[in-house]
């Protein structure tokens, strides 16, 4: 990715204009294209959990595979 060096706030306005698309359906499609080579997002498990010990921890993280279960 190119790095701009500009003399005036002005002037990186003025680029900045020329490299986004003024059609609204191109930026959608920048963004899906994005989005989609960026990939799925990955499910987290929440909240707060205490083990007795890291064993049981362990077995914990491999029977949850990331879903939330209490």
């Amino acid at each position: 990715m190119p790095v701009y060096k500009y003399k005036t706030f002005a002037h990186a306005e003025a680029h900045l204009q020329e490299l986004l698309p003024s059609d609204p359906a191109e930026k959608i499609m920048r963004m899906q294209n994005m989005l989609r080579i960026r990939g799925a997002a990955v499910s987290v498990q929440r909240g707060v959990h205490k083990f007795k010990s890291f064993a049981e921890a362990e077995e914990h993280r491999k029977g949850s595979s990331g879903s939330s279960s209490s």
